[in-house]
């Protein structure tokens, strides 16, 4: 794993301590979502359909007990630095910028 650049913004505690359990793909749809992108946008950068975003999506709101994409998206933004981070930390690569 790669190493961080810097530390979390507000503290070491993950925004939710069941972002852990997320895998890969999942990560880089919340990463996206966090950049405010709509499924389309998302799906277009990741390469697949805006269904199976809307499926990870769902996935990544039951593992967090976020309910509702509302809520999923504005979890996102609010924690989107702290997701980048965490994501290099857990994924071991630098997040995807929202260029």
């Amino acid at each position: 794993m790669g190493s961080p650049a810097t530390p979390p913004p507000s503290g070491s505690n993950p925004p939710n301590p069941h972002i852990f359990a997320l895998t890969k793909r999942e990560w880089a749809v919340l990463v996206q979502v966090a950049n405010d992108f709509s499924n389309a946008e998302i799906a277009d950068r990741l390469s697949t359909s805006a269904k199976s975003v809307e499926n990870y999506r769902s996935r990544i709101g039951e593992k967090l007990d976020l309910r509702g994409c509302k809520v999923l998206a504005r979890f996102a933004r609010r924690h989107a630095t702290e997701l980048r981070y965490w994501y290099q930390l857990i994924i071991g690569e630098p997040a995807p910028l929202d260029n």
